[in-house]
C-alpha cells in the first residue's frame, strides 16, 4: 500500500550514486531508478535535453514499469527541479516529494550559481576531453575527484564493490556526455514554469550548507 519511490540523479550523475540511499528504502518500498537520455547505457537524444522532455521522460519511464497510481519522488540537485516540474504537471500522480539540494527554478536568476554551474560545466568538458587518457579514472583512484567533495563519506560506508562500481559508472558518464547534460540545467531552470500554483503531496526539502549561503536561500525559496 506504499507509493513507489522514483530516484532522480543530479545533472551528469548516474543512478549508481543512490546505491546506499536505494538498499535501505528497498526494504519497505518499490524503489525506481535510472539514466536519463543520454547518460548511462540509454541511447543520446540532445534534441531532448528541455525541462519538459526530461518531465515526458519520467512519465514514459513510470508507464514501462506500468505504475498508474501515485509516486514519491526523491530528486537530487537537477533531479529536483525535474521532480518538482512533474509535479506541478501531474500533481494527482504525486504522492510527495524529498528534494535534497534541489536545483530551484530561481537558480537562473543567480550570478553566484550561474558562475558555480559555469565552472561546473567546464571541469566536466576538461575530463571528458582527457578520459581518453585515463585522467579520469586516475582520479577517482587517488580520491581527487573534482565536484565530489564528499565522495570520503560514500567510500567509508559502502562496500569496496560498491564503491568501485559507483566510481566505474561516474567516469563512463564523464567520458560520455555529463558536460552536456550539466550545460542543459539553466536552460531548464528558465523554462520551468513559475510560479507553480500546486503540487501533489507534502514537500520535504533536505539541504547541505556546503555551497554557502546563496544556496541556502535558494532551498528556502523551494
Amino acid at each position: 500500500g506504499r507509493p513507489p519511490v522514483v530516484l532522480l540523479t543530479g545533472a551528469g550523475d548516474q543512478t549508481a550514486s543512490w546505491v546506499l540511499v536505494r538498499e535501505r528504502l528497498s526494504e519497505s518500498f518499490r524503489v525506481i531508478g535510472y539514466d536519463r537520455v543520454g547518460m548511462g547505457r540509454t541511447e543520446d537524444r540532445p534534441g531532448e535535453r528541455s525541462l519538459g522532455g526530461y518531465v515526458e521522460e519520467l512519465s514514459g519511464v513510470l508507464a514501462a514499469v506500468q505504475i498508474t497510481g501515485p509516486v514519491l519522488l526523491v530528486g537530487h540537485s537537477f533531479g529536483g527541479l525535474i521532480a518538482l516540474a512533474y509535479a506541478a504537471a501531474n500533481p494527482g500522480r504525486v504522492a510527495g516529494l524529498v528534494l535534497v539540494d534541489a536545483a530551484a527554478p530561481a537558480l537562473a536568476r543567480s550570478p553566484v550559481v550561474r558562475t558555480a554551474l559555469a565552472v561546473n560545466v567546464a571541469v566536466a568538458r576538461a575530463l571528458r576531453a582527457l578520459s581518453p587518457l585515463g585522467v579520469t579514472r586516475a582520479l577517482f583512484a587517488a580520491h581527487a575527484m573534482p565536484l565530489y567533495p564528499e565522495r570520503h563519506l560514500l567510500r567509508a560506508a559502502a562496500s569496496p564493490d560498491e564503491y568501485r562500481r559507483w566510481a566505474a559508472a561516474l567516469c563512463a558518464g564523464f567520458a560520455g556526455n555529463a558536460a552536456r547534460e550539466i550545460a542543459a540545467v539553466l536552460p531548464a531552470a528558465a523554462e520551468f514554469p513559475e510560479p507553480v500554483a500546486r503540487v501533489g503531496g507534502p514537500v520535504t526539502v533536505i539541504h547541505g550548507r556546503l555551497l554557502g549561503a546563496t544556496w541556502e536561500r535558494l532551498q528556502q525559496e523551494v
